[in-house]
């Protein structure tokens, strides 16, 4: 198989039997590059790359190398061979999107933290296998992390959090939903290291107490949007402070928190104009007047 100019190549170990013409790709403008290589999937782009050394080495200059605003796409049916393979090729990835890769485990995000340290955004969610050793990873090697989702990352326990809060001090977007093995002891680590919070998901966090959304509410006053769905041990108190030190919320979801009355409604009126967003279905203790 030659891959000279001219030629086409078989891609070998990566094809899913496609058949690349390598002058017509090169033809292809360096601006396109950039924006095409955005769309690809992992497994696409490494096609794409062993067409032959040049469109290798255009797209990497183009983008997948030393670009700025990488958002690769990894399919659902990514395992952790190939998402290895990314990180050891793209060494400049700064977004990760892996939900639902079921069958992900944590060697494959632990080569991603080592290979990656430049990370800025990670999608777990319903990662299910993964452990504390891949946060952990991702907290000591990408401390630029600013968006995290775990949500149903169901064996992570508190130790995980915090060291994310420990080493990525700049998180802005964290979600914790339906992680069941979490304490308050991890949303407070995020309080007290992360101030810079403006979106967390809390739901179906079961432990979460009225203290504790309180120092996330002192900790953490340019918060915009909070979702303590689910959160049943809550009363008006965690939403009236809530409401009194985040004035600039525009998103709270409140579904099934059983036991919040007007109280809480009125908090939320009258210190939050700008909310545009509300989830109080299940609150049976409202009446007529908190609406």
């Amino acid at each position: 198989m030659m891959n000279s100019i001219g030629k086409t190549r078989n891609v070998g170990k990566f094809n899913r039997g496609a058949v690349f013409s390598a002058p017509s790709l090169l033809l292809i403008p360096w601006p396109l590059h950039r924006s095409i290589s955005e769309f690809l999937s992992i497994f696409d782009a490494l096609n794409m790359m062993c067409v032959s050394a040049t469109l290798k080495e255009a797209l990497e200059e183009a983008h997948w190398d030393y670009g700025v605003t990488c958002r690769t796409l990894f399919k659902s049916n990514s395992d952790d061979a190939y998402v290895t393979a990314a990180a050891s090729r793209f060494k400049h990835l700064t977004s990760v999107n892996l939900a639902g890769c079921h069958s992900l485990t944590d060697g494959a995000v632990v080569a991603l933290a080592e290979h990656c340290t430049s990370l800025t955004s990670i999608n777990l969610y319903g990662c299910d296998k993964l452990t504390d050793a891949s946060i952990v990873a991702l907290a000591g090697h990408c401390p630029g992390l600013t968006s995290v989702n775990l949500n149903t990352c169901f064996d992570l326990t508190d130790g995980a959090v915090v060291a994310l809060a420990e080493h990525c001090l700049g998180l802005a977007f964290v979600n914790l939903s339906c992680c069941d093995s979490l304490t308050d002891r991890a949303v407070v680590a995020l309080a007290e290291h992360c101030s810079g919070l403006t979106n967390i998901n809390l739901t179906e966090f079961e432990s979460l107490t009225d203290g504790t959304v309180g120092t996330l509410a002192e900790h953490c006053p340019g918060l915009t949007s909070v979702d303590l769905n689910g959160c049943e041990n809550l009363t008006d108190g965690a939403v009236m402070t809530l409401a009194k030190h985040c004035s600039g919320l525009t998103h709270i979801g409140l579904f099934h928190c059983n036991n919040l009355t007007d109280l809480a409604v009125v908090a939320l009126a009258r210190h939050c104009p700008g909310l545009t967003g509300i989830n109080l279905s299940g609150c049976e203790n409202l009446t007529d007047g908190a609406v």
